[in-house]
């Protein structure tokens, strides 16, 4: 399950942020250090699991 917002949002001024390489550069280094962690998973409004379904004969 991965988080498709997470607690970026709630940065003030993000969209300037996300305008310059700079600020940009430290959103992502944020994110980057947050997205693993489970206890921030809630804090987006939208999620994305991912699955795979297993081979013939793997059941």
């Amino acid at each position: 399950m991965l988080a498709v917002e997470g607690p970026a949002k709630l940065l003030p001024h993000l969209a300037g942020q996300m305008a310059t390489e700079t600020g940009r550069e430290r959103v992502l280094a944020a994110v980057r250090r947050t997205e693993a962690e489970p206890s921030v998973l809630g804090l987006s409004s939208h999620v994305l699991v991912v699955a795979d379904t297993p081979a013939q004969g793997e059941l």
